[in-house]
């Protein structure tokens, strides 16, 4: 799967995605979550394939492939990226760009 432009792929194994593409948590309280980008843009400049990011969920898109739900999102919805090196979040996209 490959991003266009500067969109973000997002996998949510704790989200379910009805047939008509609304979100359900599995539980009812959602808290920020943290989540794996699958896939990148080639205008991407802050996240990359792989890292762990917390996004603005009332910015994603959901859709599924083969069953498996998926967000969809800008790279500038992007809140903070995981710095897995030194175990702190480094600010990214919206925050950056004053967008928070």
């Amino acid at each position: 799967m490959q991003a266009v432009s500067d969109y973000v792929i997002l996998e949510h194994p704790q989200l379910k995605l009805t047939e008509k593409g609304i979100i359900i948590p599995d539980n009812i309280r959602m808290p920020v979550t943290q989540i794996k980008a699958v896939a990148v843009g080639a205008e991407c400049k802050t996240v990359k394939a792989g890292d762990t990011v917390i996004p603005n969920f009332g910015a994603c898109q959901a859709f599924d492939i083969a069953g498996l739900p998926y967000l969809i999102t800008r790279e500038s919805n992007i809140f903070a990226v995981l710095d897995e090196s030194e175990t702190k979040y480094a600010i990214s996209g919206a925050i950056q760009h004053g967008n928070a």
